[in-house]
């Protein structure tokens, strides 16, 4: 990698129309996608480091698949990210079915022409919430520090930003970015019910084990 990325340096600066490049340009590119996980062209901060991993595409990709990383780059939406394999596997059942029903929001309101300039939608914090037990049969998380802990995460990888509605704070938001969709492929729904009926079949399972435990101490 440390070869390739010299030999990208060398050609970009021996052309001298061409701005010269520097090796920590595309070190701090690689952590900020890293620490963010998704870029947008729209984002005054990472503008830099999308224009730079678009131009240089293959070096990108190379190096975050040594990671097991795989790189997303939308060209259509202006975004550039990272997803890690089995990335489901490593969260929680609540953050999971979360997740996936901010994508299914997500889609339902671009099929309903409801995007904005920039590929997102929003939704009311409340009309979520109705949604999310009207789908799932299950309540978000007591807490609302819990719920907003589960939220932040999101935010920090530029998955959603929490708003409120333009003249009225009261009213809050989740606007959800165009990334959902490199996260949440395939069927989510299907996804969802394969999730919830596993787990309340781990929970009969628990259940039917702590009966046969008193049975046997009788």
């Amino acid at each position: 990698m440390f070869k390739e990325l010299e030999d990208i340096i060398r050609r970009n600066n021996e052309n001298p129309d061409n701005e010269k490049l520097e090796p920590d340009e595309f070190h701090k590119t690689a952590q900020q996608l890293m620490t963010k996980q998704f870029l947008f062209q729209s984002h005054q901060r990472s503008r830099k480091a999308y224009d730079l991993i678009l131009r240089f595409n293959n070096y990108f990709h190379n190096l975050f698949e040594s990671f097991n990383h795989q790189l997303v780059v939308n060209e259509n939406q202006r975004y550039v990210g990272i997803v890690p394999k089995q990335f489901y596997a490593r969260m929680k059942l609540e953050e999971t079915l979360m997740l996936m029903m901010l994508r299914h929001v997500y889609q339902e309101k671009v099929n309903n022409w409801e995007q904005e300039d920039d590929g997102s939608i929003s939704i009311a914090l409340i009309d979520f919430e109705e949604a999310y037990q009207q789908v799932t049969g299950r309540s978000l998380p007591q807490k609302k520090s819990d719920f907003y802990d589960i939220l932040s995460v999101f935010e920090e990888r530029y998955l959603i930003k929490l708003t409120h509605e333009e003249g009225n704070p009261e009213n809050q938001l989740i606007q959800i970015y165009p990334s959902i969709e490199s996260i949440c492929t395939g069927n989510v729904m299907e996804m969802m019910a394969g999730y919830i009926n596993a787990d309340f079949q781990e929970l009969e399972d628990n259940d039917d084990e702590v009966v046969e435990g008193e049975v046997e101490e009788s």
